[in-house]
């Protein structure tokens, strides 16, 4: 398909456009020779009830007669600067109860008609486009830049000035409702269809659709001579506001990652300590060089957990845009618990042989192995140091942990002064820790309701400034033997 582009000169400053009367001449049009607009006159002239309206109908202010015919003046600036502004709020529907703009839902064939209309109009009145005031050759420019010849330009000026009369004449599309669907054309089939995915489930798919209209009684409603195309379901999920996704809707938790002293650990500790450990960490991979002969390279270990459950596999599917984002509940079916420790360099944290190895499954659960805990993790940490020792002596190795609260956990009865009470406990009241109580293979010991039983421990011995033992409780032979000794008395030993 070629286009071609009609230049318009003028010798000198144009009068307004002048649009000829029917069956009348065209001579003195050279540059537009033969493309006038055919507007409806007879339309027009029926909706007027006098021959002063029916010229106010044709968007004209008054009837010019000439030698060579009689012609109306085409719009002013301001009359299609208000047209141009009321039509660009009917593609642009400004939202009513919250900011930005509506989709109006427009067919293409109608949406591409009002954007030429508007793109013809802005080039009309545009004071940069070089053809302000120039009816025909501003169309001509708006169709050459839509990629349309003169033709198109005719029928755009034929909308504009029937649209400048009367704002609710808007060229429809003229072929009915040749792009709409079945569901477009039938809303009872639209409300079965979405009845019909309700009933399915979580997971439907476009497939279902197929299905279900395949069946006789709505091919007998719809009118459908063969088996529905999966392409054309999918469309149809389009329309009944389905989207496909490749996961959950999730909500987030927001747990303090912009807090003042988050903020500045992060600035302060953490930034700082990761760019020396980064300055030691050669990547051999990019071409970094070797560690000088009394530097030794170190290399980072990242630790992390990851469950799988038994209905993980299924992750990708429609979903209704009315469905709302909720926590992320984890459990669908049995789990399984991978604790692993990973290197760049290295890969997974193994012996060379891979006979020994730092991972660790884990199957969680109360009635199961219980919950990986803080000794889980001690552990396994032991193990990859033991295995890093033995294979990989020749380099320093980092174990870094993410910030969960089961890596940052003390042993229990480790010394923490802000739980201490400050006077010496009574006889029927010792002052104790409460930690979980565990089994004999380290597990924690659940209660008939399901919570965690605990227990009470005698808070660790603190240490003099020389290494010498302090004890936090009172020794045998003390008139208090085996109380807490209370911070005051701590204080002046």
């Amino acid at each position: 398909m070629e286009f071609s582009m009609i230049e318009v000169t003028y010798t000198q400053t144009p009068a307004p456009a002048l649009i000829p009367m029917p069956d009348q001449g065209v001579e003195g049009h050279e540059g537009v020779e033969g493309d006038l607009p055919e507007l409806n006159w007879d339309s027009l002239a029926n909706r007027a009830r006098s021959p002063s309206e029916s010229n106010e109908a044709l968007g004209g202010d008054k009837v010019t007669s000439t030698a060579k015919g009689t012609y109306i003046a085409a719009p002013t600036i301001e009359e299609v600067r208000s047209a141009h502004t009321d039509l660009q709020n009917i593609l642009k529907p400004r939202r009513v109860t919250r900011k930005g703009y509506m989709d109006p839902e427009f067919n293409e064939l109608f949406r591409f008609r009002l954007l030429s209309m508007k793109q013809f109009m802005w080039t009309y009145i545009n004071p940069d486009s070089g053809l302000t005031g120039h009816w025909v050759a501003a169309s001509l420019k708006a169709a050459n830049n839509l990629e349309r010849g003169p033709t198109h330009a005719k029928k755009v000026r034929e909308w504009t000035q029937v649209f400048i009369n009367d704002r609710e004449d808007l060229p429809v599309n003229p072929y009915g409702a040749w792009s709409e669907s079945v569901i477009d054309k039938h809303p009872e089939i639209a409300q079965e269809l979405h009845a019909h995915l309700q009933s399915v489930g979580k997971y439907v798919k476009a497939m279902d659709l197929v299905d279900f209209m395949d069946a006789p009684e709505m091919r007998l409603c719809s009118g459908l001579k063969k088996r529905l195309d999966i392409s054309t379901a999918q469309r149809w999920m389009q329309k009944l506001d389905y989207r496909w996704t490749y996961s959950e809707l999730k909500g987030q938790y927001v747990d303090g990652h912009e807090r003042e002293d988050v903020v500045k650990y992060r600035n302060e500790v953490f930034l700082p300590r990761w760019a020396n450990v980064k300055a030691r960490s050669w990547d051999w991979a990019n071409g970094q060089p070797d560690p000088l002969p009394y530097e030794r390279r170190v290399v980072l270990w990242f630790h992390d957990e990851s469950t799988f459950y038994a209905n993980d596999r299924r992750l990708a599917h429609w979903t209704h845009k009315e469905e709302k984002p909720k926590p992320y509940a984890k459990g669908e079916g049995a789990s399984k618990m991978v604790v692993d420790l990973v290197s760049a360099d290295f890969g997974w944290l193994r012996s060379p042989d891979g006979k020994e190895e730092a991972r660790v499954l884990f199957k969680a659960g109360k009635n199961r192995e219980g919950y990986f805990t803080a000794d889980d993790i001690l552990k396994q940490a032991k193990k990859a140091v033991d295995i890093l020792k033995r294979y990989f002596p020749d380099q320093d190795h980092i174990l870094i942990y993410d910030n969960a609260s089961t890596h940052q956990k003390w042993a229990d009865g480790s010394l923490s002064a802000w739980k201490m009470p400050k006077f010496t406990s009574k006889p029927e009241s010792n002052w104790l820790i409460e930690v979980n109580a565990v089994d004999a293979n380290g597990r924690q010991i659940y209660t008939p309701n399901g919570k965690i039983l605990k227990t009470k421990i005698r808070m660790e011995d603190a240490t003099f400034a020389d290494g010498t033992k302090q004890p936090l409780y009172f020794p045998l032979g003390h008139e208090k033997a085996g109380l807490f000794k209370g911070m005051q008395v701590i204080m002046k030993e």
